[in-house]
């Protein structure tokens, strides 16, 4: 079995479930038991701070958005790009941490790139792999530079990318501008 452990899974325009509209998901882990990921573009109206003050009597000195890593419920994760704060690499420089101690180290610091995530995307074994056949996903390697851009133009920008790598070796063109306007 394949694994798509550090891959985006990308949301297909014709996905009709809402929960994952216009998602970009991080997979984190993926075996013959099922699939869990993180969407990397749901953003809460709630900040670290507020989900913080739930959880720990320590300041929070962050202010950004947590956010919504999917429809399961399950404890604070963040994903960041410390070493030593990480409880396992999802993909290259890309880690995950979900031990209390070291999300409260990375809590309170605030000059460390990390996005928190309350819940997260979860598949039973072999659920994922149908769906992936439907044509419900697109995936993606995913490269730390997408895992921790901005949030808004994330879908677009990664379904850009999965169709310029689909149509180049069959147009056998050697360059597509960014913007054809140009061309």
């Amino acid at each position: 079995m394949s694994t798509f452990c550090g891959h985006l899974l990308v949301a297909s325009p014709h996905l009709a479930d809402p929960n994952f509209k216009n998602t970009v998901i991080l997979m984190v882990q993926h075996d013959d038991q099922g699939a869990l990921g993180l969407i990397l573009n749901r953003p809460t109206d709630k900040s670290v701070k507020e989900v913080w003050a739930q959880l720990s009597k320590e300041h929070c000195p962050r202010s950004e958005s947590i956010y919504f890593g999917g429809p399961v419920p399950g404890p604070l994760m963040a994903l960041h790009r410390e070493v030593t704060m990480s409880d396992t690499e999802v993909a290259d420089g890309v880690h995950l941490t979900m031990q209390p101690e070291k999300l409260e180290d990375l809590i309170t610091e605030p000059s460390t790139e990390v996005s928190f995530f309350v819940g997260h995307a979860g598949w039973s074994g072999g659920q994922l792999e149908g769906e992936l056949e439907e044509g419900g996903w697109m995936t993606l390697p995913a490269k730390a530079e997408l895992v921790f851009c901005s949030w808004e133009d994330l879908w677009e920008d990664v379904t850009k990318q999965i169709g310029r790598s689909m149509l180049l070796p069959l147009l056998e063109v050697k360059h597509i501008p960014e913007d054809p306007s140009v061309n």
